[in-house]
């Protein structure tokens, strides 16, 4: 009799494991197949695009993961020592939500800065990685209320590693627009 318990309680542990496995296994799956979304952005194919749609007036919406590489491992150097960047979005007109690092500035107006994914970043250490961060200068300078509010940037996007004080980045922008992010 506990022989029989014990099998069947086996079997149920079996059964459990194999459903959890499947329910993992099926969107992973279901994520590799090709997909096409309207208005979106050209990507590699075989994978959801990572660079969302297009606006009316041009730019592409990014979300920071949008600068990382399909293959991004986490280390920001590839083995060759150079920074991995979405080659593909290198001269789009693109707009990203983040926050400025003020790099240089009179007090009330900012001219070189860094646009970072989240509040605080490169403040504590160690900074993001140079694929994401983006080095930008105004040569009309850039009048921030406050520094902790979200902005977005509207502009095109370059590929040049710039090395500051605070992180390194390996994307510029060539700023058109700067405005307050909305939700």
């Amino acid at each position: 009799m506990k022989t029989l318990n014990y099998e069947k309680r086996l079997s149920q542990i079996f059964a459990g494991i194999v459903f959890c496995c499947a329910s993992l296994v099926a969107p992973v799956y279901a994520l590799s197949e090709e997909v096409e979304l309207s208005g979106a952005a050209e990507g590699p194919t075989g994978l959801l695009p990572l660079i969302p749609e297009v606006s009316e007036d041009g730019y592409i919406y990014l979300e920071w993961d949008s600068l990382m590489p399909a293959n991004y491992d986490g280390d920001p150097n590839n083995s060759s020592g150079a920074v991995q960047l979405v080659e593909e979005l290198i001269g789009k007109k693109v707009s990203i939500p983040g926050f400025v690092v003020p790099l240089d500035g009179n007090g009330k107006e900012i001219y070189k800065f860094l646009f970072v994914p989240y509040m605080g970043a490169c403040i504590h250490v160690p900074p993001p990685p140079p694929n994401q961060l983006i080095y930008s200068q105004m040569d009309d300078g850039l009048v921030l209320e406050e520094m902790w509010v979200p902005m977005e940037i509207f502009g095109t996007l370059g590929a040049e590693y710039v090395e500051t004080d605070i992180g390194a980045a390996g994307y510029t922008m060539q700023i058109d627009e700067v405005r307050l992010f909305e939700y």
